[in-house]
């Protein structure tokens, strides 16, 4: 394989753990190295990259020593966009990813579809297993189950398991939550499990640091990967105010996507709390209303025609277990007095006033364009709607309990 002319490969010596890395002490210079890469290395290996005290190298070719039937070379470097998969001349499906600014010489990594299957969406298989646990029987869900289904299993199986103090089995069920909380991504995982040579998609199309296993081509513009080990994607906490107007509604589950703050969300009625269906897409302009987010983005890409040229648009994705919405309207109740009661959410405000007894009453909102109302019937749950062009319009119904 022919080394690459911006670095030399060195032979590590030694390695020792400090705060920010694994600094290796090798044949020539000092080398800070992430730490989930040198659990791959130990003394003997012969490693290529820049020289780096002060902070964790951001691109490392590696050779092992060991002799095995393991791939030798180990690469670790930061992904751009991860292509749609497409099939080779074997009719076997896989996808390219592109190395940003390589001071290495390799501008990308061929990824079989069997990598990514095995490490996204198979990962719950073990050694001597003849069947692996599907992402359902990790979270005790069926395969059937709508999306606030999936959050609620999820919520249960994550206090069952920090209660027991099993980390490891946490991580397990947020990696199955976030991939099956995706519309896409289930619908990918579902066809594995029909057919393990489907193909796989690259979850939120790359952008990360990525670890993998292989052999460098003869030109060394491409890497080989045999097995992906590692990957970590860039997350970016945000917090903001999204119009519901930008909200798309759909059956069990809505998305809220916005250019301008370039987000894309995906929302169940778990985390959004009131019900709705494909029909508030016509009239949702009317409503100024707007919900608080706080969530961990990933970051994502996707490629655009601009100017007749295909330009890569990054976009920010929530991990769903660190996402959620605010306001969510929690009403106390009381049979024989309601006390008052003020639920806001940004734009417009809903009030009840006490009830007495059974009967209804109607309180209003000042919202600034539509006035919502609230209405109590006398027993829960309270129903929210407002009335347009002479139809009243149903908001949803909150639960007092």
């Amino acid at each position: 394989m022919p080394a690459p002319e911006t670095s030399s490969c060195l032979s590590i010596r030694r390695m020792h753990r400090e705060t920010g890395g694994v600094r290796c002490e090798t044949s020539g210079e000092l080398i800070l190295i992430p730490a989930f890469l040198a659990g791959h290395l130990r003394a003997g290996d012969q490693i290529c990259a820049e020289p780096g005290t002060t902070s964790p190298v951001c691109e490392v070719l590696a050779h092992r020593s060991f002799n095995s039937r393991r791939s030798r070379q180990l690469y670790f470097s930061r992904i751009g966009y991860v292509t749609q998969p497409k099939s080779d001349k074997r009719d076997q499906y896989f996808v390219r990813a592109e190395v940003a600014a390589s001071k290495l010489g390799i501008a990308s990594l061929h990824l079989p579809s069997s990598a990514i299957r095995d490490y996204f969406y198979f990962f719950t298989r073990r050694p001597g297993e003849d069947r692996s646990a599907t992402l359902y029987d990790v979270l005790r869900a069926s395969p059937t189950a709508a999306f606030a289904d999936l959050r609620l299993c999820y919520r249960i199986r994550r206090l069952e398991l920090s209660a027991a103090g099993l980390a490891q089995e946490l991580r397990a069920i947020e990696r199955a939550f976030n991939i099956l909380m995706h519309p896409q991504l289930r619908s990918c995982y579902d066809a594995l499990l029909r057919d393990a040579d489907s193909p796989a998609l690259f979850p939120y199309g790359g952008g990360s640091q990525c670890l993998v296993s292989g052999e460098q081509a003869d030109d060394s513009q491409t890497f080989f990967v045999r097995q992906l080990l590692g990957y970590l994607p860039d997350q970016t906490e945000r917090s903001f105010r999204a119009p519901l107007r930008c909200v798309d509604f759909y059956d069990g589950y809505a998305v809220y996507r916005d250019s301008r703050r370039k987000a894309e969300i995906y929302m169940d009625p778990i985390l959004l709390p009131f019900g709705w269906d494909p029909t508030w897409n016509q009239w949702k302009h009317l409503v100024p209303t707007k919900i608080g987010v706080s969530a961990a983005f990933v970051n994502s890409g996707k490629y655009r025609v601009r100017n007749k040229e295909w330009q890569i648009s990054s976009n920010g994705r929530p991990l769903c277990p660190a996402g959620y919405l605010l306001p969510r309207p929690r009403l106390p109740w009381n049979r024989s007095m309601a006390p008052v009661v003020c639920a806001t959410a940004w734009g417009s405000t809903m009030t009840l006033s006490p009830v007495s007894g059974s009967g209804s009453r109607t309180n209003r909102g000042s919202t600034g364009i539509c006035p919502i109302f609230a209405e109590n019937t006398g027993c829960p749950p309270i129903s929210m709607y407002f009335n347009y062009a002479g139809s009243r319009i149903m908001i949803g119904s909150f639960s007092t309990s």
